[in-house]
């Protein structure tokens, strides 16, 4: 299994780069239905509806083209790349709605903007070429 450096890693929205990206994260869940009946000794489980979820952190700037018109309830085409966007790496892309903004500010820091999102409709996962 290759391992990444997160220095590499990006997103981008509708193709294009988001600009000065921190950190992202990708959660990826299913629904599990579960039961018995009278007698039984173990629970039978089943794996029902996928879902998938996120956000990723910038460092905030007004002019940032891919990120300026994003407000919440946006839907977004999302790529999200642990490294560079070069084969053999692999890359996740699916259409978002954006959920919430978060801004914070610190005397010490750059404004950090934090962008969550829930996927709508399927994930895919698949090694980028060329």
């Amino acid at each position: 299994m290759p391992r990444y450096n997160g220095h590499d890693g990006s997103v981008k929205i509708g193709g294009t780069a988001v600009a000065r990206v921190n950190t992202w994260q990708l959660d990826e869940e299913t629904d599990v239905l579960s039961g018995y009946g009278m007698g039984e000794t173990f629970e039978e489980s089943h794996a029902t509806v996928n879902r998938w979820s996120g956000n990723f952190q910038v460092d905030y700037h007004h002019n940032d083209a891919a990120t300026g018109g994003i407000t919440i309830k946006s839907e977004i085409t999302l790529e999200l790349l642990p490294a560079e966007d070069v084969a053999p790496n692999e890359s996740w892309t699916g259409t978002a709605i954006v959920t919430a903004i978060g801004n914070a500010a610190s005397k010490s820091d750059f404004h950090k903007t934090t962008i969550s999102f829930k996927g709508t409709g399927a994930l895919v996962k698949a090694a980028i070429s060329a």
